[in-house]
């Protein structure tokens, strides 16, 4: 067998390496006094910009095939004082001369996220006096940092695109990143909010249709679920006909058709249920004023300009209301920003092995009480995995898995883990699968929102029996317990995620168990072994009755029947995947 562990790079490395150049390139045009133009996305490239078609679909009659500006030229209230962002607000993000309302709205969802915001776009001196500018999207599956120069498409000296008109220039410079990514302004028409939000953040997004028939109090239930987890949410309107009745009503409310809005807040007043909206224009809709946008202590806070802004781009909207003119909505599952290390372990196991070589397993130094999360996903060519295991157990030493601290199991073959804190003292995971392959490759990363430098992370060799006492102390934790004091024998079940799990305790000291189907083998005296794992439909919230059928017999009967198995080299064994797994395991 060989074993190796590649350290893969995360996205600190890339971030970090992407400073050191831009630092580089800075210090060189500080020297010249130049300002970076990006050859690959050039301000005086009309390519760049391409055919714009407003959000009506109708070809704009505005000349944007002049030089892009530098933010101080412009001959708005932009000058020498624009900064990249000061106290961003929702109300602040404006929607330009495009069709790109699910950016938009995606962008005034972070606004007040400041941990996010600075991440996407770290403010550094090179981008005032440098011009270099450098965006953090997740494109494609991976994090990518966008660099471009600062200038901006123009008409007349003035900002076309997205703005905020209040001398910061973060929401013109995410919406130039996405340009770039897909080749021009133009392109950006029709972007979605799911795409949008996935590269913001890095984080699933989900589009859900609105189920109008659902229960008022069922749909209130799961927003605020997703508001209490730190979701970021957007919602659109239906694509309406024109001068038909019901796109008058739309007119009526001052509501866009066929338009994203961003998600902002949740509150019950009264009898009221209420959804803070955004809107991507200064047109909010003239809805009943249930609730002042803010309360008094942010908004007394704000500037006369900031709460006229406030009051004509937000709107409170019963749960009622937005159920009637909304059509759907969009999850993104964010989660904090978080450091991250990740490994892929490869182990190759030759086919004509039949003696047990065990498998290594990730161990974890802390030194101080840390939060984790952990993400392991299986990797092996043309193979479907159904289940993957994770167990945390504390102070593992070999033959001896310590406490078990977590078990997580997932029908798939990529585990999330949900967050933990850990306490100072060694750890070891153990990752539990039931195929058995030639060459088979685990792909490891671990997170913290705390940096990982004072964690040691190491892999140590355990024998397959290890791995199945950390899979039979999950059992007997968190299964449930059915104990025949006559036979001396205890029954365990767990049902997770659509698995159920089964174990059999032989508590005798002289007795042995056979359980069906034979071909499992026998149950030592005063052993335990795993005997099933069986999938059950979604639609079936705990599985069907299932029996565990055994038979006691002496030690003579049992070595008879061991020596008949031995001679039988064709049986058919349902459980052989989880070879070394279902050995018995002496009690202690």
């Amino acid at each position: 067998m060989s074993f190796s562990v590649v350290f893969q790079t995360t996205k600190e490395d890339i971030f970090e390496k992407e400073e050191k150049k831009c630092e580089k390139q800075a210090q060189k045009l500080r020297s010249t006094g130049g300002i970076y133009l990006d050859p690959d996305f050039p301000p005086d490239d009309p390519s760049c910009v391409g055919r714009i078609l407003d959000r009506y679909d109708k070809p704009t009659l505005q000349d944007m095939t002049g030089p892009w500006c530098a933010p101080h030229t412009f001959s708005e209230s932009l000058n020498d004082d624009w900064c990249v962002y000061n106290d961003p607000w929702p109300f602040h993000v404006e929607q330009g001369n495009l069709g790109d309302c699910g950016l938009i709205a995606a962008i005034q969802c972070i606004a007040r996220r400041k941990e996010l915001l600075e991440f996407i776009l770290p403010d550094r001196e090179y981008i005032k006096d440098c011009g270099i500018v450098h965006v953090r999207l997740f494109v494609n599956g991976k994090w990518e940092v966008i660099k471009f120069d600062y200038h901006i498409p123009q008409y007349n000296r003035r900002q076309v695109f997205a703005r905020t008109n209040n001398n910061q220039l973060w929401v013109s410079f995410i919406e130039k990143a996405f340009a770039k990514i897909k080749g021009s302004y133009a392109n950006l028409k029709g972007i979605s909010c799911t795409e949008a939000l996935t590269c913001l953040t890095g984080c699933p997004s989900t589009l859900i249709m609105i189920d109008k028939d659902k229960d008022l109090e069922d749909i209130w239930e799961d927003f605020i679920k997703y508001y209490s987890s730190g979701f970021v949410m957007a919602a659109a309107t239906p694509y309406i006909e024109e001068e038909s009745e019901e796109k008058k009503v739309y007119v009526e409310l001052n509501l866009e058709n066929g338009h994203a809005y961003s998600i902002l807040d949740f509150k019950q007043q009264d009898d009221h249920r209420l959804i803070l909206i955004g809107s991507t224009h200064e047109t909010s809709p003239t809805t009943t004023e249930f609730l002042p946008i803010y309360e008094d202590e942010i908004h007394n806070k704000l500037s006369a300009c900031d709460q006229k802004k406030a009051e004509n781009k937000l709107f409170w909207f019963r749960i009622e209301d937005f159920i009637r003119y909304f059509y759907r909505f969009y999850i993104c599952e964010y989660k904090e920003p978080m450091f991250e290390k990740c490994f892929l372990q490869n182990a190759i196991i030759p086919w004509e092995a039949t003696e047990s070589y065990g498998n290594h397993v990730l161990c974890l130094d802390i030194k101080e009480r840390q939060k984790f999360e952990f993400e392991v996903c299986v990797k092996q060519r043309g193979t479907t995995f159904e289940s993957l295991i994770l167990n945390i157990h504390k102070g593992a030493t070999k033959n001896d898995c310590g406490e078990l601290i977590h078990s997580f199991l997932e029908s798939c073959d990529r585990l999330t883990t949900e967050p933990v804190f850990l306490d100072p003292g060694t750890y070891t995971l153990f990752s539990v699968y039931g195929e058995r392959f030639k060459d088979l490759s685990l792909e490891w990363i671990v997170r913290s929102p705390t940096p990982l430098d004072g964690v040691s992370m190491y892999f140590n060799m355990l024998p397959d029996s290890d791995f199945a006492v950390s899979l039979q102390t999950m059992i007997a934790k968190n299964g449930l317990k059915e104990k025949n004091e006559k036979d001396e024998v205890v029954i365990y079940n767990w049902f997770k995620n659509r698995y159920a799990l089964f174990m059999v305790e032989n508590l005798s000291e002289t007795n042995y168990l056979q359980v069906r189907p034979a071909a499992l083998g026998s149950v030592p005296p005063m052993s335990r072994r795993f005997v099933a794992m069986f999938s059950v439909h979604p639609a079936k919230k705990e599985p069907e009755h299932f029996e565990i059928k055994y038979e006691i017999f002496s030690w003579y009967r049992n070595h008879l029947t061991q020596l008949r198995y031995r001679l039988v080299s064709y049986v058919d064994d349902p459980d052989d995947d989880w070879i070394g797994l279902n050995c018995p395991v002496a009690l202690k």
